[in-house]
């Protein structure tokens, strides 16, 4: 179930999780935090378990409550507040207990953690720690090569980090070849990503759907269009599906849900603030 891969940095696989955790306290290693880490991420998988006939809910039909484990009221909310109609908390399950396991790990004395889970992140980097956290950034997820880094550090205020789009884990109903959305938050990111690839969309006949549930019988998604395969398509049609998933983005961050974003289309690749470019190396 868990595996030692550094001093302070081990691997959990249990079920459908796969994540690295790294726990550290000013530069030193802490295996103790790592392990703590790994153990709450078991208990939260196995305690939504037997709470997923909430989870595949549309979340505007849910609320938190009291009663619901901390990491099901953590899907909640960061889907809710998306405002989109058609999510599920699963949008935003693996950053929420992403989330929950770095919360562990800042309890047992880590100032710098991160939590990797299958490719959506939560960061932990105070001041105290000698350098900033680099995260690999993949712009064609059909491919899987980072093509950019960013370095995080406490002043940028990310502690989510999240991608989504053709070629990832997840369903998307758009045509992004990635998009990678930064919140303060990695279940905020992980919602929020999931909604903006859906919205990096467009009609063309070279873009092929169809259900969800046909490709998945258990998806929470059921009777809603996915992208399944998009051939050939022209300038006008790429700039229509980046301008769509622009606008999303503009919407989120005027609300306070986004603090940027990396969105791709083949191989056209936009990024948001624009000194956000100055954090990122080829």
């Amino acid at each position: 179930m868990f595996s030692s891969l550094a001093p302070g940095k081990i691997l959990v696989d249990y079920g459908p999780i796969s994540m690295v955790i790294e726990a550290y306290r000013n530069g030193q290693p802490l295996d103790r935090a790592a392990e703590a880490g790994g153990q709450a991420a078991v208990r939260q998988l196995q305690e939504l378990t037997r709470y997923l006939y909430v989870a595949k809910r549309l979340a505007r039909q849910v609320e938190p409550r009291e009663a619901y484990p901390a990491v099901l009221n953590m899907m909640i909310e960061a889907t809710r507040a998306t405002g989109e109609p058609d999510v599920t908390p699963m949008a935003a399950v693996a950053g929420s207990i992403a989330d929950a396991v770095l919360a562990t790990l800042v309890e047992h004395g880590a100032t710098k953690a991160i939590v990797n889970n299958g490719g959506d992140i939560a960061i932990r980097v105070e001041s105290s720690e000698p350098g900033p956290v680099r995260v690999g950034i993949i712009t064609d997820l059909a491919a899987g090569v980072v093509t950019h880094s960013l370095d995080i550090t406490q002043a940028s205020q990310i502690g989510g980090i999240a991608t989504s789009g053709l070629g990832g884990r997840s369903f998307t109903k758009g045509i992004a070849s990635s998009v990678v959305a930064l919140a303060e938050t990695a279940a905020r990111a992980d919602a929020c990503a999931t909604m903006l690839a859906n919205a990096v969309n467009a009609d063309h006949p070279a873009i092929a759907r169809t259900r969800a549930e046909l490709i998945d019988p258990l998806t929470d998604i059921r009777g809603q269009l996915v992208t399944v395969e998009v051939g050939e398509l022209d300038n006008e049609t790429v700039s229509r599906a980046m301008q769509a998933g622009q606008r999303k983005f503009f919407q989120y961050q005027g609300r306070g849900l986004l603090l940027g974003v990396i969105m791709a289309v083949r191989g056209r690749v936009w990024m948001h603030p624009r000194d956000l470019a100055g954090r990122i190396v080829c």
